[in-house]
This record gives structure tokens, sequence and C-alpha cells, in this order.
């Protein structure tokens, strides 16, 4: 579904991506962990080009992002091809960035309505349903202000899923959360992932990436150093340098 080959990241001096290269099956959950500044979310807005890559491609579904054409030739798609194909791949951050000034129904609805053009009715429908699947039907007329962290970030997801995307990607959507409020989050994940949607997470989260992740790849200095089956990688790590880092998690997390 997703193949990621040789993409180079720059900034000025900085290269943060330095040929990453892997791929994501259809249906399957692969969790990009490491530590911070090695590049992880970088390599997640460059699946659908929130960050232009200088070299390599991604391609989903058989379609390269970002660019058309090759080699001397490559050029950057057209503003309504890049609209289209961000359409494509869902997208959740650490902050909600939710509209203050709309109930959290009218958050869910505004891109199926005013992006897709779908039936206001219609979308409402389906909009209420993606609220009662992750437990927020009763706060549909609430404004963001008044729910928690933990509810705004599970809106943030339902608004995402409402477009219908093909893929959906993750980044850190715990960190700005009260430990308390990381679990309602998680379960809203872990029920996508239950349901075959194809995901790529960034996260700090180890013990829920060996959990429900099919795949992990460790990054470090903007380069994958490590890559396998979640609970093998987690449980029996090869490198040091993956060893080092999950030491830190190992008390309280993994145990």
């Amino acid at each position: 579904m997703i193949v990621v080959e040789g993409v180079v990241k720059r900034f000025g001096a900085l290269v943060a991506l330095r040929g990453m290269t892997f791929e994501v099956a259809r249906g399957e959950v692969v969790c990009l962990i490491g530590p911070s500044g090695s590049g992880k979310s970088t390599m997640l807005r460059c699946m659908n080009f929130l960050e232009r890559y200088d070299e390599g491609r991604v391609v989903i579904d058989g379609e390269t992002i970002g660019y058309e054409g090759d080699g001397s030739e490559r050029r950057v798609r057209r503003a309504v091809d890049l609209a289209r194909q961000r359409r494509r791949v869902g997208m959740v951050f650490q902050s909600y960035n939710l509209f203050p000034h709309q109930t959290v129904l009218e958050n869910v609805l505004e891109g199926p309505v005013h992006v897709l053009g779908r039936p206001k009715a219609e979308a409402r429908a389906e909009a209420l349903a993606l609220l009662e699947k992750i437990g927020l039907a009763a706060k549909a007329g609430e404004r963001p202000a008044r729910l928690s962290g933990g509810q705004q970030q599970r809106v943030a997801i339902a608004r995402a899923l409402a477009m219908k995307p093909e893929v959906m990607l993750f980044d850190e959507v715990t960190s700005a959360l009260d430990p308390e409020l990381v679990g309602e989050v998680l379960q809203a994940i872990r029920g996508l992932a239950e349901e075959g949607m194809t995901m790529v997470l960034v996260t700090h989260e180890i013990a829920f990436a060996r959990e429900v992740a099919h795949r992990i790849i460790f990054m470090d200095e903007g380069q994958i150093v490590e890559a396998g089956p979640a609970r093998e990688l987690v449980m029996n790590p090869r490198t040091v340098r993956l060893q080092a880092f999950l030491r830190r998690f190992r008390e309280g997390y993994m145990l």
C-alpha cells in the first residue's frame, strides 16, 4: 500500500532523512520510534507532502505522492492534484487543531461537506456514527473548549476518518495529553487497527506499539537502525543503539 524508497530530506545543511526505505502492506500497522530529532515526524510529513522531500519517492497505492515525472523532469504536482492525494491520507497531529467556534459535530462535518461536497444529511449521519464509535456521540453539540484533551484528540481522529482516507498517519498524538487521558486515545487507534486500517504511527508509547503494531521501525539520525516484527523487536533488540533506547522504557512500561 505504501512504498518509501530512498527518501532524503534536507533543511539547509541539516540532512533530516538519509535515504529512508520501507514498505507498508495494506491493512498493516507500522510504528516509527526513536529519540527526539531522529526524523520520525519529518518522515510522516513527507508521506502526505506537507514537507517536500528532496530525493527518492513516496508511493501510495501505486501513485507517487507530491511529484510527477522522473529524474530531471520531476516536478511538483498541481495544487488540485496535491489536494486530491492528501484526501487519501488522513493525518492526526499532536495538537488537535479543532475549530473552536464550531461544535464537535460541525468539526467532523467540515471536510465531507465543504471539501468532498457530500450531501449534508448523509454526511451528518456518518459523522454521528463516527462519534458513536469513539464514544463521543453525547458530545456532538459541545464546543471543543468543553472537552478534555483526550476527547478533543478523539474528535480529531473522527474528523480525519470522515474524509474516508485509505491510509492514516498519527504524529505522536498522545504526547500532549495527561497520562490518564492517553488510554482513551490509544483505544480508538486500537479499534482502527482491528478494522484493518493501514496506519503509520510516530509514538513513544512503546508498550502500545509492541501490542498493536505489526512492525516497528527504529530510527536515529534520519535513518533506519533496526526494523522487524513489533513484539520481537521490542523484546529482543539486536542493535546496541536500540537496546539503549528501550532501556529507558523498561521500568513501568514493559514489565
